[in-house]
């Protein structure tokens, strides 16, 4: 390589990282006024506590954020690696009946549509029955940033 070569890559690498920093420092500064008019970039820190009862496990979502927390879906990884996404059910009594596909498709797009407050907690349901053969350890809650969300078993 010539000489040209070399400095045009060096210019090139300086260049990048003074955007990527520049793309870094406007987004911590500019943060805290988004969330003003409800546009953030970011949610959480969400800490989420499982408690498994006789039929169901029972989740507790809590928003330690400043800004309010939309959430996507529940997953969790089976014992052959494959990735299940459980209904989120909003009562204890839901876990215990039988659900149809129009109840299930419902209660999906309820939980998306909901947003959590910050300082706020929000609890839901799981059936067991339909992770028989996961660990809760895999359990984690994705959010509308696609940042994912691990689980504490208690």
């Amino acid at each position: 390589m010539d000489l040209v070569t070399i400095i045009v890559i060096i210019i090139g690498l300086l260049f990048a990282g003074l955007l990527f920093f520049v793309e870094e420092a406007f987004e911590k500064m500019l943060n805290p006024l988004f969330r003003l008019v409800g546009l953030n970039s970011s949610c959480g820190p969400l800490e989420i506590r499982a408690k498994k009862n006789d039929s169901s496990i029972e989740l507790v979502i809590e928003n330690l954020g400043k800004s309010n927390s939309q959430f996507v879906a529940l997953q969790v990884k089976n014992t052959q690696g494959m990735t299940l996404h459980p209904v989120p059910l909003s009562s204890l009594e839901e876990s215990i009946q039988e659900l149809g596909e129009n109840k299930i498709t419902d209660l999906r797009k309820k939980f998306i549509k909901e947003k959590l407050a910050p300082n706020s907690s929000k609890t839901i349901y799981l059936k067991q029955s339909e992770l028989v053969d996961c660990s809760l350890d895999s359990l984690e809650l994705l959010d509308a940033h696609g940042k994912h969300w691990s689980v504490i078993n208690e």
